[in-house]
C-alpha cells in the first residue's frame, strides 16, 4: 500500500482511510471554523454586556478578558516548566483571548463584510487557539480522575498534546511578546524529551486501542512477537502457493547477471 507503507493484506490501511477523512478535510474544517468563529465572536461580546458574570462552559475564561489590560506574560511563565499543563493551559488562554480581542477590534467597522473577508487567517487563528485550550482542558480533567495505574501514562500524553499545541502556535506566542527567543527554544527541547518518553510507552498506547490479531491481519504487529514466522505461514498457507510462472524465466537471471 505505497504511502501507508502497510502490506495490502492487512487492515491497518483501511483504518488510516477511515480516519483520514476527519484530518484531510480542509475546504469543510475552514467553513466549521469560520462558524465557530461567530459563535465565538458573540460570546466574547455577551461576556462584556454581562459584565463578565454569565458565561459558562467551553468560553467561561472568555471572562478574564477583564483582566486582559493588566496582564503581564513575562511573569505567566517565570519559574515555570513548559511541561506543567497549568502552565501550558494559562498560555492559551491567554493567547486566546488576546486573539479575540485583536479579531473584535478588526471587525469593528462599517464594512463588515469585506472585514470578514479579509480576516480570514485571523479568524481560524481564534478556533484554532480556542480549540488547542478546551481539548486541552478536557483532557487534563479526565487525566485527573483516572485510575492511578494508568495516571502516569495519560499524563504524559496530555503533556505531549499540550506542548504539541505551544510549538504549534509559537510564532504567535512570540508575536503576543509571551515568550522569548530562548523560551521558544525550550519549547522545542521539552517538545522532543517528552516525544521521547512517549515513545517508550507507544506499543502500549496503539494496544490500548484494543484491536485484535484476527482484524488487524498484520503479523509484524501480532501480539507475540513472533512476526517472521508469522509472515512466512501466511504467505506458505495461500492456497495454491507456488512460485510465479515468469520467476525462473524472467527474475532468477537477473538477480544472478552482472547488471
Amino acid at each position: 500500500m505505497g504511502g501507508h507503507a502497510y502490506s495490502s493484506y492487512n487492515n491497518i490501511q483501511q483504518k488510516i482511510n477511515d480516519y483520514a477523512v476527519y484530518t484531510t478535510g480542509g475546504g469543510d474544517n475552514i467553513v466549521l471554523a469560520q462558524q465557530a468563529a461567530k459563535y465565538l465572536l458573540g460570546e466574547f461580546k455577551l461576556s462584556k454586556k454581562a459584565n463578565f458574570q454569565s458565561i459558562l462552559g467551553d468560553v467561561a475564561y472568555f471572562a478574564d478578558q477583564k483582566n486582559y489590560g493588566g496582564f503581564n506574560p513575562h511573569e505567566l511563565t517565570k519559574g515555570r516548566s513548559f511541561k506543567d499543563v497549568t502552565l501550558q493551559l494559562d498560555m492559551l488562554k491567554w493567547l486566546s483571548i488576546r486573539t479575540m480581542l485583536n479579531l473584535e477590534s478588526k471587525l469593528n467597522t462599517n464594512q463588515k463584510k469585506q472585514a470578514w473577508d479579509e480576516n480570514q487567517m485571523d479568524i481560524i487563528e481564534a478556533t484554532e487557539v480556542y480549540y488547542y485550550y478546551n481539548v486541552l482542558r478536557i483532557f487534563s480533567d479526565c487525566v485527573q480522575t483516572a485510575e492511578n495505574s494508568i495516571k502516569p501514562l495519560l499524563t504524559d500524553l496530555v503533556q505531549l498534546f499540550g506542548l504539541t499545541a505551544l510549538s504549534k502556535l509559537i510564532k504567535e506566542f512570540l508575536i503576543a511578546g509571551f515568550i522569548s527567543g530562548e523560551q521558544a527554544a525550550t519549547i522545542k527541547q521539552e517538545h522532543l524529551s517528552v516525544c521521547k518518553k512517549v515513545r517508550a510507552s507507544s506499543e502500549t498506547f496503539v494496544d490500548a486501542f484494543n484491536y485484535p490479531d484476527w482484524y488487524l491481519k498484520a503479523p509484524l504487529g501480532i501480539r507475540d512477537g513472533n512476526m517472521y514466522e508469522a509472515y512466512f505461514d501466511v504467505i506458505n498457507n495461500v492456497p495454491d502457493a507456488r512460485t510465479t510462472p515468469f520467476w525462473n524465466d524472467l527474475v532468477l537471471p537477473l538477480l544472478k547477471s552482472n547488471l
